[in-house]
């Protein structure tokens, strides 16, 4: 049971920290302006396709690393669990927060605009969904002699 707990803990931890150094390494590589649609706090497409692509990428080393301390599903299910809890937890604001119409006026400084950055809620519901979907994709191993995958 300890290495079950240990697995989860270890892949969650690899997890959000890949998503934390990437995302923050895309946000100020992008820059306000192409992180966000013109004079808005709602993101435009492409940051929403690199959260979803750093997420998914996440998901899926934060599984294996989970499958390979656990040593078997266990820990890639569990952590799954979590990450759909935790997901749908950090999506609730998403739900009920009122749209901003205030426009993002030019230079305003990156802290301030991720600060104030909206999250349309679909792409929220999404997040957790496209991260339960990486944890099962990097938990996935291969039975011997058989290329189908096992069960989380």
């Amino acid at each position: 049971m300890g290495r079950i707990v240990g697995a989860v803990i270890a892949g969650f931890l690899a997890l959000s920290g890949i998503i934390t150094v990437l995302t923050f390494a895309f946000f100020f590589g992008l820059g306000a302006d192409r992180a966000f649609k013109p004079s808005s706090y709602e993101p435009s497409m492409l940051w929403i396709l690199i959260m979803f692509v750093v997420g998914f990428v996440a998901a899926v080393i934060g599984g294996w690393t989970s499958f390979k301390i656990a040593n078997n599903s266990q820990g890639p299910k569990w952590l799954a669990v979590v990450v759909l809890v935790l997901g749908i937890l950090y999506a609730l604001p998403a739900l009920t927060a009122t749209p901003t119409k205030e426009p993002r006026p030019s230079g305003i400084t990156d802290k301030k605009t991720m600060e104030k950055g909206q999250t349309p809620t679909w792409v929220a519901l999404s997040l957790p969904v496209i991260g339960v979907a990486g944890v099962w994709v990097g938990g996935w191993r291969r039975r011997s002699g058989n290329s189908a995958p096992a069960a989380l």
